[in-house]
């Protein structure tokens, strides 16, 4: 172990981040980075007392008996009738063996099925994203307005037991500092479709830690993901939440600090709705709105005001962008890493 990776494994380290490093970055990343999100969010609330899912200083909340969550998947899990479900099994395996490399050398097992949704399910769907509640959820994890960064819905397909890979491995979305996704089932999960499964006590660190022991020599799909085996002693410490149960069960969760993997499908196929909030110096942020939302953006009326809607769908550059580029910022994180043994 070389004189620089001793020091970022050092409980000294660990608490110069804590105390000192962090606070700062974080002061630099409300009031600086995201200034014009901050200053919607002081608006946004100071204009209306909005109800919100409240997280209580965790970094995820799970949600089993909502009633507009139930609603809602119940109305995609109709749409996602047998002829889109068919339609979607074939096209993943059609997919070439390339569009999903991994060392298992299997073909492709889930679909973002957005493009055989109904103009009528995909308006609903953003609607709800682009509800009060879900946008001051947000906005009170991240602590500035949120940019809308994904809508998705998922399927994924059983895959033999041996054979996990991507995201059926323990990791982090490495995009950027903060995010808030919501995963919520279309069909009822267990242990026998893949269930979203994450480490229960917050990493007080968030993006400023990181396991040691990732895959080595990954190949696309695997760089930065962590075997359960590797994964034990962390798992122990921390615990862990799962996302089972009925249809309409949901997970809130930084995809970017929190640990989780899924869609590990044994015998049973599986649905997901995936909604992301994260802020415009995310990485995997598209320079396009209609990259994003293509499918569900036509014909849609917006209820939310003009400056809170078009930061929220449209926004596509932050204040400093030309000065700091997105990357650096991801390299400023890696630089900083405590080495999590």
């Amino acid at each position: 172990m070389n004189v620089a990776s001793k020091i970022k494994s050092s409980k000294v380290w660990m608490y110069t981040l804590l105390i000192l490093i962090k606070p700062i970055y974080q002061f630099f990343w409300e009031y600086f980075l995201n200034l014009e999100g901050k200053i919607l969010y002081f608006l946004w609330f100071k204009k209306n007392k909005k109800t919100y899912f409240n997280f209580k200083n965790q970094d995820k909340l799970l949600i089993s008996n909502d009633k507009n969550f139930k609603e809602l998947a119940f109305q995609i899990r109709l749409a996602c009738n047998e002829t889109v479900l068919d339609i979607s099994r074939t096209d993943i395996k059609r997919k070439n063996i390339n569009d999903n490399v991994t060392n298992s050398g299997e073909n492709a097992y889930k679909n973002n099925i957005n493009y055989l949704l109904d103009q009528n399910i995909k308006k609903k769907i953003f609607n709800f994203a682009c509800s009060e509640k879900m946008i001051s959820t947000a906005a009170r994890y991240l602590k500035v307005f949120p940019v809308l960064n994904r809508l998705e819905v998922y399927h994924n397909l059983p895959v033999k037991p041996d054979k996990k890979r991507g995201a059926m491995m323990w990791h982090r979305d490495d995009f950027g500092y903060k995010s808030l996704d919501l995963f919520l089932a279309i069909t009822d999960i267990n242990k026998e479709n893949g269930p979203l499964v994450a480490t229960n006590a917050m990493e007080s660190l968030g993006v400023f830690a990181k396991m040691k022991s990732t895959i080595i020599n990954a190949v696309s799909g695997e760089r930065g993901k962590v075997s359960d085996k590797k994964f034990e002693n962390y798992l122990k410490k921390k615990g862990k939440i799962s996302l089972s149960g009925s249809i309409g069960s949901a997970l809130f969760i930084d995809s970017f600090t929190a640990y989780h993997k899924g869609g590990h499908c044994l015998k049973n196929e599986r649905l997901m709705l995936r909604i992301s909030f994260t802020t415009p110096d995310a990485i995997n942020l598209e320079s396009n709105f209609n990259e994003r939302f293509e499918h569900y953006l036509s014909h849609n009326k917006q209820s939310l005001e003009p400056k809170f809607f078009k930061y929220l769908i449209y926004k596509k550059k932050y204040f400093f962008q030309k000065i700091i580029s997105k990357k650096n910022l991801l390299n400023f994180y890696r630089l900083m890493h405590y080495k999590i043994s």
